[in-house]
């Protein structure tokens, strides 16, 4: 089995509950916005050529933006705690997006088929597994060995293909983000083999938030029509 179509943009789903959600905010901060799928309700930007987000304070004042939006790019930080915190101090609430833990472990998913269809599991220059359990943003550091991890990727393949929600972290946010680094040695083990089963254990609970996340909001919107 082989990834059939890849989802690199962003959901019309997702737009349609943020667009909800921001009904009466006027001030709208993109942190890390690409050149492309721009967040159209943003009313300001911060970009890496502003700011380095892994060593360097937003340049904004306490609380000064009503909502922070944030879509794959802590993935991609060496240090995405401390943009974390700084998205806290200047937003009132926000919405992290990242790649899950299920992406990130199928093989074939980065670039495009015209320029180079990847053997290795996720994205190749992805440094941590981002899911969301019960409110809180967990990161576990992605090590290379993730290449030789047991797991059944036909299977996981064939999630992704089935259900395209599957293929990212939904994080939704009010005064703080909350979250946790699971570290090798503390956390999961490499040597012992308990990484592995942490992959595991992320891949099950971010498959059960996405549904929760999509499924939760249907239902109030349905309620409120």
């Amino acid at each position: 089995m082989t990834i059939k179509k890849k989802y690199h943009n962003p959901f019309p789903e997702t737009i349609t509950i943020l667009t909800d959600l921001l009904k009466g905010k006027t001030k709208i901060l993109e942190v890390g916005p690409g050149k492309r799928n721009k967040f159209s309700l943003a009313t300001d930007s911060c970009g890496s050529e502003t700011c380095n987000f892994s060593a360097d304070p937003l340049p904004y004042e306490d609380k000064e933006f009503d909502f922070v939006y944030c879509r794959h790019v802590v993935e991609d930080l060496y240090n995405p705690f401390l943009l974390m915190q700084e998205m806290s101090r200047i937003g009132k609430a926000g919405y992290i997006e990242t790649p899950s833990p299920l992406a990130e472990m199928t093989r074939g998913i980065d670039g495009n088929e015209s320029f180079f269809s990847s053997k290795w599991r996720g994205y190749h220059h992805h440094r941590f597994f981002v899911w969301n359990h019960e409110g809180v943003l967990n990161f576990l550091t992605k090590y290379p060995i993730i290449e030789h991890v047991t797991i059944n990727d036909p299977k996981i393949e064939r999630i992704l293909n089935d259900d395209p929600f599957a293929w990212n972290t939904y994080y939704l946010w009010t005064d703080k983000i909350k979250y946790k680094h699971f570290q090798h040695h503390i956390d999961a083990s490499i040597i012992k083999g308990k990484y592995g089963d942490l992959i595991q254990k992320g891949i099950e609970q971010s498959i059960n938030h996405s549904y929760k996340f999509f499924k939760d909001r249907e239902e109030l919107l349905t309620n409120e029509s």
